[in-house]
């Protein structure tokens, strides 16, 4: 068991991170996934107000700390910071619970270790902290991916948790002031990795999703674990979705609570499923824990990349979303709508092309309301804007005919910030009036932003979201004017990658890999370095086709960028 580590806080707020993952809440019948680099989290309490975690740059302390704000039902935002003294902490999830106190997990940077332990903090609604607790270890780096509320007396969160040689699948649960409960792990019998991204429970089991390295040729694959909701044990046998692909959850839902102590509640899963050379698929799954004949999985390749980013369900059917181009040069908008028992429904996949064939449209959210399905994203046609589109979902026989009810169109002004150049994604919500509220998120290497647009069911704006433009970049005084400048070439590369980066005087320098879930995997400089050009050279070859990142860690900046494996 790890001994946990209980704090105050103080604090207001960003900057780019290795990874986010999943959103997802059972009161809201939605799911948001975040995939790489995005640096964001929201959450929406079903009224009028909107949560968000994150991380930001605090010019107060130097550092990059965990970023909490609001926005509430008028468009007005504030925010807080969860302050550390050193490092570069993240808040990677975030839940409500059922006082809408604003629950948050992560990783929090440990300076005695120099690495990342896995934070859990609470807020009130008015962003006052309750309390924060830190899970220290010493093996390596931590954090926690998803946070959710099991009762009105606990907390549960998934993760990872590095044991020397390996990385486990990770549950920790403490109660609502706190205070440790259990835990509970799931390590593969290869002791490689194992990293849990989502987690969603109903009245007797704890159900975690998310991915595993069990030795095979090319990578990750998809893993499920149940937990038994009052011990954190493994309940039955692991799900492993083998296959020479990536798997990577993007959504992960309850389409079926049972309230039987003895049956499993089935669930339903998008995944983003990749391939050597940068194929990519639909891949959508239904799990019956009870009754393994019951599951199903269906691929879909429309194109080399079909991307999944959601998934969501009413009382009848299960819908995921993503984006495809179909052979064409362009990306568009995907629905794909299946029956309980797999069969796709009449009329679907439906497509949406918007402005047609003027540029790619990626979507990033999708949501039901008052019979409306909603998909939210970002498009590139003509003008580079953010794009709500609403179907009447329960009259679409053909895709040809499936006009939305209203699309609602939406540039934010970002003053010198120029939105065709930074990376654009959006979180979508609803109020019990069936208002929905697209919150537009942007970032690039040196700053994001957080902007959006609220509207009523007809389409029509009730208001416009203030854009906030909030520093990504760290930077200790230190060297006034000087910055160090990285590079990295080939990118894509097969097997070896040179990191090439100028120090502008002679400093303390750290320069380390990490894959796709934030683990660090190599350390390739710990030392001072002279001022001037310097070239490191990354060896791959022991390591799977798929995304890395370095990041070169200096007395004045940290900086992250991407790397990609192609074998």
């Amino acid at each position: 068991m790890a001994k946990q580590k209980k704090f105050s806080l103080w604090g207001i707020g960003f900057l780019f991170s290795i990874l986010s993952f999943l959103l997802f809440s059972n009161n809201n019948i939605y799911a948001q996934f975040p995939p790489v680099g995005y640096p964001f989290h929201a959450i929406s309490d079903g009224n009028d107000n909107i949560y968000i975690t994150g991380m930001a740059y605090n010019s107060a302390n130097s550092t990059n700390d965990i970023f909490i704000a609001k926005i509430d039902g008028f468009g007005n935002l504030t925010s807080e910071f969860l302050e550390n003294i050193d490092g570069l902490d993240k808040g990677m999830s975030i839940a409500l619970d059922h006082e809408s106190n604003i629950l948050i997990t992560g990783f929090y940077y440990n300076s005695n270790t120099s690495t990342n332990d896995i934070i859990i903090a609470k807020y009130n609604s008015s962003l006052d902290s309750q309390w924060a607790v830190v899970i220290p270890n010493d093996a390596g780096d931590d954090a926690g991916l998803s946070i959710k509320e099991l009762s009105e007396d606990n907390i549960a969160i998934c993760g990872y948790y590095t044991n020397p040689g390996n990385v486990d699948c990770y549950l920790y649960v403490v109660d609502n002031s706190g205070n440790y409960e259990f835990d509970g792990a799931y390590d593969s019998p290869d002791k490689l990795t194992d990293v849990g991204t989502s987690l969603i429970a109903d009245d007797y089991y704890i159900y975690v999703a998310g991915y595993t390295d069990q030795g095979s040729t090319y990578g990750y694959d998809l893993l499920l674990v149940d937990f038994d909701i009052s011990t954190g044990s493994k309940v039955g046998n692991e799900f492993i979705y083998n296959s020479i692909a990536n798997e990577y959850p993007t959504g992960h839902i309850i389409t079926d609570f049972s309230q039987n102590p003895i049956l499993k509640s089935k669930r339903s899963l998008s995944v983003h499923q990749e391939y050597s050379g940068g194929n990519n698929n639909f891949f959508t799954c239904y799990i019956d824990g009870n009754n393994l004949s019951n599951n199903w999985y269906d691929t879909l390749d429309y194109s080399t990349n079909d991307v999944l980013t959601s998934v969501i369900c009413d009382n009848e059917f299960i819908y995921s979303a993503g984006y495809t181009h179909r052979g064409r040069s362009e990306y568009d908008f995907a629905i794909l709508k299946y029956e309980a028992n797999g069969n796709m429904v009449s009329g679907f996949p439906l497509w949406y092309d918007h402005l047609a064939l003027k540029g790619d449209d990626k979507p990033s959210s999708l949501l039901i309301s008052n019979d409306l399905l909603y998909i939210t994203g970002y498009s590139s046609s003509i003008v580079n804007e953010y794009v709500a589109v609403g179907f009447n979902v329960g009259i679409v026989d053909s895709w040809e005919n499936a006009e939305p009810v209203w699309v609602g169109r939406y540039i934010p002004n970002l003053g010198n910030n120029n939105l065709g150049q930074m990376k654009k994604y959006t979180y979508c919500a609803a109020d019990k009036n069936g208002n929905i509220t697209m919150i537009a998120f942007g970032y690039n290497d040196s700053n994001s932003f957080i902007a959006g647009q609220k509207y009523n069911r007809e389409g029509k704006v009730l208001h416009s979201i203030q854009p906030e433009i909030i520093r990504t970049k760290r930077i200790i005084p230190g060297i006034i004017g000087e910055e160090t400048t990285v590079t990295n070439y080939p990118n894509p590369f097969n097997p070896v990658s040179n990191i090439s980066f100028t120090l502008p005087a002679q400093q303390f320098v750290e320069l380390a890999i990490y894959d796709i879930s934030g683990r660090q995997i190599e350390s390739l400089i710990k030392q001072y370095l002279n001022a001037g050009n310097h070239i490191v050279k990354w060896d791959a070859s022991k390591y799977s086709s798929g995304i890395y990142f370095y990041r070169l860690k200096t007395e004045n900046q940290i900086i992250t960028k991407k790397l990609v494996l192609v074998k």
